[in-house]
């Protein structure tokens, strides 16, 4: 029994570090991954050892599920929520919501934020390692409790595969090397302990012989199932080489950098570290010609909506391939097609010295064709990013049509407030910004009357009131500690500090906010033509009212950009008749920060309505894995009785369901014994029911006659009646076992999980119901 259970524990450990160090596969998708990598391995443990213990005291593999499951379900409760549970460790609705908060949270943040996602985002730890705990389980049913190890790799090709799939470094070949070797050994483990149970124990010799009387060594498989692992790993790791679609890191890599190497270009990918980069360039490099009769400044690269507390960032683009950069666009979010205004007509080329993953537009855009390449646009915010994340470096031309709304002060004064999708999810800050950042909001633009005059208020403070100097003699950076002394104390930097810090000022005002990059203003070739040099990069706020959407502002001081926007100049009416609902509403007190979630939906009709659909859907989902097994036991059921004219699948038909009833019912099936045998230990063991005896004669004939004799023509009538024999021997074979085991088999039907095996198929030791006791065997006491 101690040996049994030690060797259950070390083949469940075996299988919980295999799948444990794949998942150091997924550190690059968010910061600090000891975060999760920590408490998945301590969670994973208490769900391997209690499966291992309930195998070793006999459990079946579906009684042993459960009771991981609820360690598992106590173990995240405990990590997640243990303030809100009953003694810190029992689920109570309100733990079980606030888990529900966060493992939303931190799906939408893995979702949408490019990788790695940072830290300070709230859930991104917790559902990766409820992610990792899920497939570390599956792993554990797999290959401990069903026995099937080589199905036990799809959920760690899962794992290896999302490194692949989402982070451009790819996958470590010797974290692939390792986890291969690994799972080899696991595999090793399973079929020595079966070849093992195949042989016979000699009594005072502890060996184990097969029926040819030749010892069966562990060792021997051992050996062999190493060398077969070798060979495996080696071929994986020599395929990626010649196939172009696999991607296995084996280095530092050669991606898309600064340049090509030897200065003649620049790239634009990481758009603000880029941006201070080709800004402090000792040589100005030409980037983009345009041909327009609009005004040519404030050409977009992309939009950073998302603000880490590091840095600012682009979210997550929807790119579907019905979103090319091909023909008509969808209105600017937020922009009324009342508002007048006027189009204009571009042609841009992209030079060979300018390499982007990013379209120069801008905004916002009617309709455009792109000749090369896959461009496709996000409709939330009309930037165009190559649909592959590759750079594009090439001479490019392409054509557009802008329109170029008629903006006022008095216009943006009278803005509602923005809506509740908007404001939620583009004023979300982290928990953590520094209090001195609010404040300064508060005390700069706090008691403006509107969204726009605080805005106003913020951007001539940036400008004129603040003492701000414009100068590149700043290190690159926006993170809050950088953005509070920016604020604060220091008061000089480049056009990412002042575009980063009002908009976060901004956000902490509630006001929807991000930041954009592109280029300034350009210098004039020629009639209509301009050239955009790598000195014209540039990035500034975007604030949103309704009605209008997304307007531009401008904090950077005037020696950098010249005058500020017109629509931030005109002087607003001395009084107003009638206050407008903005400038109501925009006073109202402003919801808790440190209850936002990125992402959160408005507080109104979400907030009741999904909680209350919550209870509904999962006990539909219950009810649904509840009946999941029955229904497809029936289908079993009405597909094998329903097989035919050849009389080979009837009879295979009808013999498989009694087989199946069997295994429903725990009663052991020899399946090395043939049909009549099988035959006759059921009568035995339905002494009481001798009116079923010839019925089952009939049916164990006509099995062997279909077998093993000519081929014949199967009378429908006689085909009706050994259907009927079966369900009456299935009844009655149910009727010979406990109620209990009997409802059981109804709910839980066994045959559904396992493969029934021929007559030819295996010993009695190979059957999972081998070593039940004697009583529970067909023809028991033969």
């Amino acid at each position: 029994m101690r040996r049994a259970a030690a060797l259950e524990a070390g083949v469940a450990s075996l299988a919980l570090l295999t799948g444990w160090i794949a998942l150091f596969a997924w550190r690059g998708l968010v910061e600090a991954p000891e975060e999760f990598l920590g408490p998945t391995l301590f969670g994973g443990v208490l769900v391997a050892l209690t499966g291992a213990l309930a195998r070793t005291r006999r459990i079946r593999w579906y009684g042993a599920l459960g009771l991981q499951l609820v360690v598992l379900a106590l173990f995240v409760n405990l990590q997640m929520a243990s303030s809100r549970s009953w003694l810190g460790v029992v689920p109570t609705r309100s733990s079980l919501d606030r888990v529900g908060t966060l493992v939303a949270a931190g799906s939408e943040s893995l979702g949408t934020q490019y990788s790695p996602v940072p830290a300070d985002f709230p859930g991104v730890h917790d559902t990766l390692m409820l992610c990792a705990l899920g497939l570390l389980l599956l792993i554990d049913v797999l290959a401990c409790g069903l026995g099937r190890v080589p199905v036990a790799g799809l959920p760690l090709l899962v794992i290896l595969m999302i490194p692949i799939s989402l982070l451009s470094g790819g996958l470590s070949w010797v974290l692939f090397v390792l986890t291969a070797l690994l799972f080899v050994m696991l595999l090793a483990t399973e079929q020595t302990r079966r070849v093992l149970a195949w042989g016979r124990s000699v009594a005072g010799r502890g060996r184990r012989y097969d029926s040819f009387d030749q010892l069966v060594s562990g060792a021997s498989v051992r050996s062999s199932a190493a060398r077969i692992g070798l060979v495996s790993c080696g071929i994986a790791l020599v395929v990626p080489l010649f196939v172009p679609l696999a991607h296995l890191s084996f280095g530092g890599g050669d991606g898309p950098g600064p340049g090509d190497g030897e200065g003649r270009s620049i790239t634009i990918q990481n758009p603000l570290v880029d941006l201070r980069r080709d800004l402090v360039r000792p040589d100005e490099f030409p980037m983009v010609t345009v041909r327009t009769d609009g005004d040519p400044s404030y050409l977009r690269l992309t939009v950073l909506d998302t603000f880490s507390g590091a840095s600012w960032r682009p979210s997550g683009r929807v790119l579907p391939p019905d979103q090319r950069a091909e023909g008509p666009l969808p209105p600017a979010p937020g922009l009324l097609s009342t508002v007048p205004g006027r189009t204009s007509e571009w042609q841009i080329s992209l030079l060979d010295t300018f390499s982007t993953v990013w379209l120069p537009t801008p905004y916002p855009v009617r309709s455009i064709s792109v000749p090369g390449g896959d461009w496709r646009y996000d409709v939330r915010t009309l930037d165009f990013a190559d649909a592959h994340g590759d750079a594009f470096h090439g001479d490019l031309d392409y054509e557009l049509t802008a329109f170029e709304p008629d903006i006022s002060a008095v216009a943006l004064d009278d803005a509602f407030l923005p809506p509740s999708a908007v404001r939620e999810a583009m004023t979300v800050l982290p928990r953590n910004l520094p209090e001195v950042i609010t404040r300064t909001a508060e005390e700069i633009a706090g008691d403006e009357p509107t969204n726009y005059q605080k805005a106003l208020a913020l951007q001539d403070w940036f400008r004129d009131t603040g003492g701000f100097t414009y100068s590149l003699d700043r290190a690159p950076g926006s993170g809050m500690e950088a953005l509070a002394d920016f604020i604060t104390t220091d008061k000089v930097g480049y056009c990412e500090q002042f575009a980063a810090a009002m908009a976060v000022m901004g956000r902490a005002l509630d006001i929807p906010a991000r930041v954009v990059v592109g280029f300034l203003t350009p210098d004039r070739i020629g009639p209509e033509t301009y050239l955009f040099t790598s000195d014209d990069l540039h990035a500034w706020p975007e604030l949103f009212f309704s009605g209008i959407g997304w307007v531009r502002f401008e904090p950077t001081p005037s020696d950098r950009t010249g005058a500020a926007p017109s629509w931030t100049t005109e002087d607003l009416p001395t009084a107003a008749p009638n206050p407008t609902p903005g400038a109501q509403e925009s006073t109202a007190p402003r919801q808790d920060r440190a209850d936002r979630q990125p992402g959160s939906a408005d507080g109104g009709q979400s907030d009741g309505a999904a909680p209350a659909l919550l209870p509904w859907l999962g006990g539909a989902l219950v009810l649904l894995l509840l009946a999941a097994p029955r229904l497809v036991r029936d289908a079993q059921r009405r597909s094998r009785l329903s097989a035919g004219p050849d009389p080979r699948a009837v009879a295979a038909g009808v013999w498989a369901e009694l087989h199946a009833t069997a295994v429903d019912l725990g009663i052991s099936w020899r399946p090395e014994r043939s049909a009549r045998q099988t035959g006759r230990a059921l009568v035995r063991r339905l002494r009481s029911r001798p009116e079923l005896q010839r019925s089952l004669e009939e049916l164990v004939q006509f099995v062997e006659r279909a077998r093993y004799g000519r081929p014949f023509e199967v009378d429908p009538a006689v085909a009706r009646q050994l259907r009927t024999t079966v369900r009456e021997w299935s009844a009655a074979l149910a009727g010979s076992v406990p109620p209990a085991r009997a409802r059981w088999a109804r709910v839980f039907p066994r045959s559904v999980w396992c493969r029934l095996q021929g007559p030819s198929a295996g010993g009695p030791a190979a059957h999972p119901d081998a070593r039940r006791s004697s009583d529970e065997l067909v023809g028991a006491g033969q």
